[in-house]
């Protein structure tokens, strides 16, 4: 059995342990890893705020598209900057769902931003896998 343990005044993560029972100083808790939790893509991760572990939000390559507002889209697929096209064929190509810290998502909502083509608030919301307010 794998044990997370935590500080109780934050929920930070502390350490991992394999220990049958950890052993927890004063201000510590721990909580059960699920199997969910662990391996390269982890289909849940710790939430400090909540201290439990979570499903990890994934979005597809029609999720993500639904993320920008037509104009934005528009915007995109028109600029014709070379690492944009990449940037829209490689969503377009992908073969499974992405988590928002992906780089892929991470790296081509600064692209997009830095073209001028989304604002920084826009940026925020893309990045938190939260569609526009006039979603179409």
């Amino acid at each position: 059995m794998r044990w997370l343990v935590y500080s109780l005044d934050t929920g930070e993560e502390l350490r991992r342990t394999d220990a049958p029972q950890p052993d927890l100083a004063e201000g510590e808790a721990a909580a059960e890893i699920p199997a969910s939790a662990e391996g390269g893509d982890p289909l849940t991760e710790w939430q400090p705020a909540s201290r439990t572990f979570m499903d990890v939000p994934r979005l597809d390559a029609d999720g993500i598209y639904g993320l920008f507002t037509a104009e934005e889209r528009a915007a995109i697929l028109t600029c014709g900057v070379p690492q944009v096209i990449g940037l829209v064929l490689a969503l377009r190509f992908m073969r499974r769902p992405i988590r928002a810290s992906d780089p892929l998502h991470v790296q081509g909502v600064a692209l997009l931003q830095g073209l001028g083509l989304i604002t920084a608030e826009r940026a925020a919301q893309i990045l938190a896998f939260q569609p526009p307010v006039d979603a179409d």
